[in-house]
């Protein structure tokens, strides 16, 4: 058990709005992002009298200050795609990280998954440097005033901390402890921020190859420059997770979730009290994912004493701090499925997660409780690379318990529970039935999908007297003819393996599944169609055919 030294007292933070200079002898300019048709010309920009304080190459845009006037003029300009306000961002708020136990299973612990290997950045006021419950693997500052993205605030130490506390003698655990934590400092020390330095520090986090972007921070209205840093990072397999966003006003309507939580490419997140209730505060609507604890947080927070190793904590509350445990279970994820995109590992989240509300997911709830990654075999490791797979089917309810907790991924499957597999993924009428096959009676628990296999020609009829061999096991090359069938994958001509030929029944489903890259040939180009197959080899061909 971990000891909790003195706590603070809580700490406002002030929410205000860029600072902006107004010289006596010049006009007012105003923080505008500029979006180009083509590449950036910056240098065309200067000639209006722009102040350029970020280039934004990735997105063809630049942010900025800029006169009223000029800016009428610029955006005339045949190759400016578009120019709109440097919007203000806002940090969205400051147990005892007792909301642990709510997303992380001991399963997980056990299973070893800590975040180890996985890169996250979070972009706030900074982390505390000196603060002996964080190790900070590096960042940058894309503030004007300082170079350093040392937290001057508290705000992003204390994300830090339910991100990544370490798992050591003192303070508290965050959800993943051996993540490598990256501050991106894009607000100052009194909470104020501007766009151009938020989509700065998503774009360092892109290029220096971060998995995960933590935004405890909101917008009010959306940016096209934002949504296109998002959508950049998401394609170049950056999870981006947001807050949901507080509700200040009790009178305000609340319609979605705020920027950039409201993006599809940005996993949004909203804030649930102790009893699993939505906070009063949280915003919600459509585009919401997950919730996760976010009232009564206690974190890591600087010390007044900024190089004193003594160790500050505080408690919080907000959507500030829900955010950081959907990235810490994010990270958790990624490390125990390094080699799946950000689609696939969204879509075990969404299955794992603890419902809560209406069943399903709904606009109070989003898909509900994020929970950690989990296993449900004690002889697969999470870092296998059909752990995922199997992971996905047991989410669908497709692959069940085994009274000893075991897969035996490299066992052998009968061709009865293929079919049976083949026909709850697709949804097949399963009621038990009589069939064409002497040998599968209406009293066999498969008899309805293999029906429903055969009626979709899913089955060869291949053996004397009718027969479908139920209990035998099942062959390679037929399990490419059920999968290629009953998924409409699209017949290849086009030899693919040198041991399956034109002569053989399942030559172009083989090629089919080729194509689809759904399997692929052994070292030696063959793909051996009369061998058994293993339940790892068929669990994944099955999976990917749902993907």
């Amino acid at each position: 058990m971990k000891k909790i030294p003195l706590l603070l007292t809580f700490l406002a933070v002030c929410l205000a709005g860029p600072a902006i200079a107004h010289g006596s002898e010049k006009p007012p300019k105003e923080g505008v992002m500029i979006g180009f048709n083509g590449k950036t010309n910056e240098q065309e920009l200067e000639k209006y009298g722009m102040k350029i304080d970020h280039v934004f190459n990735s997105i063809r845009a630049v942010s900025g200050t800029i006169s009223p006037a000029a800016k009428q003029a610029v955006e005339k300009l045949p190759n400016i795609k578009w120019v709109e306000s440097n919007q203000t961002v806002r940090m969205q708020g400051q147990v005892p990280t007792s909301g642990l136990s709510t997303v992380k299973s001991t399963q997980a612990e056990s299973l070893g998954l800590t975040g180890k290997g996985v890169k996250v950045a979070v972009i706030d006021t900074g982390i505390d440097l000196h603060h002996p419950d964080l190790h900070v693997a590096g960042g940058v500052s894309e503030v004007g005033y300082t170079r350093s993205y040392n937290d001057d605030n508290g705000h992003g130490t204390h994300v830090a901390g339910i991100i990544g506390a370490l798992n050591n003698s003192i303070g508290v655990v965050g959800v993943a402890p051996d993540v490598s934590l990256y501050a991106v400092k894009a607000l100052d020390q009194d909470g104020k921020g501007d766009l151009g330095d938020i989509i700065a520090g998503i774009d360092w986090a892109i290029r220096n190859h971060m998995n995960i972007i933590n935004l405890s921070l909101t917008i009010d209205q959306g940016s096209q420059a934002l949504q296109a840093e998002v959508n950049k990072a998401y394609s170049k397999g950056v999870i981006v997770v947001a807050a949901a966003g507080n509700i200040e006003d009790p009178d305000t309507r609340v319609t979605d979730v705020l920027y950039p939580a409201r993006y599809s490419t940005v996993i949004s997140v909203g804030s649930i009290d102790r009893t699993y209730h939505r906070s009063s505060f949280s915003y919600y609507g459509k585009d919401l994912d997950f919730m996760a604890p976010g009232e009564n947080i206690l974190s890591t927070f600087i010390n007044p004493r900024s190089k004193s190793n003594l160790g500050y904590y505080q408690k919080d509350t907000g959507t500030s701090m829900a955010t950081p445990y959907v990235s810490g279970v994010f990270a958790l994820y990624k490390q125990a499925y390094p080699s799946l995109g950000i689609s696939a590992i969204e879509w075990l989240a969404e299955k794992n997660a603890k419902d809560l509300g209406a069943k399903g997911k709904d606009k109070y709830y989003g898909y509900g409780l994020i929970q950690a990654p989990k296993v449900p075999y004690t002889d697969i490791s999470p870092t296998s690379s059909y752990a995922a797979y199997i992971d996905d089917l047991y989410s669908r309810h497709i692959l069940k318990p085994t009274q000893d907790g075991t897969f035996q991924p490299t066992g052998t499957i009968t061709r009865a529970d293929a079919v049976s597999m083949i026909g709850m993924a697709k949804n097949w009428n399963g009621t038990p039935r009589n069939t064409a096959f002497s040998d599968v009676p209406a009293s066999n628990p498969a008899s309805g999908y293999i029906s429903s296999a055969d009626a979709a020609k899913a089955i060869e009829h291949k053996y004397q007297n009718n027969l479908f061999n139920p209990e035998w096991r099942l062959l390679r090359g037929d399990a490419a003819f059920m999968l290629a069938t009953s998924f409409n994958n699209p017949m290849i001509d086009t030899q693919a393996f040198k041991d399956v030929n034109s002569s053989m029944s399942f030559y172009e489903q083989a090629n089919a599944l080729v194509k689809a890259n759904i399997i692929r040939a052994y070292a030696d180009g063959t793909f051996k169609p009369e061998t058994t197959i293993t339940k790892q080899d068929f669990v994944e061909y099955l999976a990917k055919e749902l993907h």
